[in-house]
C-alpha cells in the first residue's frame, strides 16, 4: 500500500498487521510504514503502485507539477540499515505539467502511465522512457476552464473526471 502526504513525502506500508492485545481482551493491528519517500516540493497529491504481479514501481504526483518514480523496495530489503535509503528510491522525475497533477493510473499491460493535472491536461506517459507520448485536452470551446482531476482505464478507454462534473472518455487505441 501506498500513501501520500501533506508534508511531501509518500509512505509504503506493509499490511502484515501485527497484533497486539490490549487489557480489554481486543485484538488491533498496529501498521507502521515500511519506507518514506521524499522528493516532491510541497504536498503529494496522489501515488499508486503499477498494477503488476511484482509491483516494483512506485509513482507518485504533487502540487509541484511532477511525477516522480520509485523503486519499491524488495522485501527482504532490511529497511532499518540503511539511513537515507529512501532517498536513493526515486528512479526519476517527469517534468511536463506547469500545475498540480491531481491524479495518475497506471497501464497493467503497457509501458504507459496517465496524468491528470489542473494546467487542463491529461497527459500520455512512456515508462521506459519517462517522456510525454500524448497530450489530451477536453473536447468543447473553454478547454482551460476544464480541469482534470482523476483519470481511469476501462478497457481501451481512459476516463477522465472535471471539476465542472463533466466526464470524458478519450480513445487510446485510435489516440483520440
Amino acid at each position: 500500500l501506498v500513501s501520500a502526504s501533506d508534508d511531501a513525502s509518500l509512505k509504503l506500508w506493509v499490511l502484515k498487521a501485527v497484533k497486539i492485545g490490549t487489557k480489554d481482551g481486543t485484538v488491533t493491528a498496529d501498521l507502521e510504514p515500511s519506507v518514506t519517500l521524499r522528493g516532491h516540493v510541497g504536498a503529494v497529491t496522489c501515488a499508486i503502485i503499477e498494477p503488476s504481479p511484482r509491483a516494483e514501481t512506485c509513482y507518485s504526483a504533487g502540487l509541484d507539477g511532477t511525477v516522480r518514480v520509485w523503486a519499491v523496495p524488495s522485501s527482504s530489503q532490511d529497511l532499518y540499515d540503511s539511513v537515507g535509503a529512501s532517498i536513493r528510491q526515486q528512479v526519476h522525475c517527469i517534468r511536463g505539467h506547469s500545475d498540480a497533477v491531481w491524479g495518475l493510473c497506471a497501464h497493467p499491460s503497457e509501458p504507459l502511465l496517465f496524468s491528470a493535472s489542473a494546467d487542463a491536461t491529461v497527459r500520455v506517459w512512456d515508462t521506459r522512457e519517462f517522456s510525454e507520448r500524448q497530450r489530451l485536452s477536453a473536447p468543447g470551446e473553454d478547454r482551460a476552464a476544464r480541469v482534470p482531476t482523476c483519470v481511469q482505464l476501462h478497457h481501451s478507454a481512459l476516463l477522465a473526471a472535471y471539476t465542472d462534473g463533466a466526464l470524458v472518455a478519450f480513445d487510446l487505441a485510435s489516440e483520440t
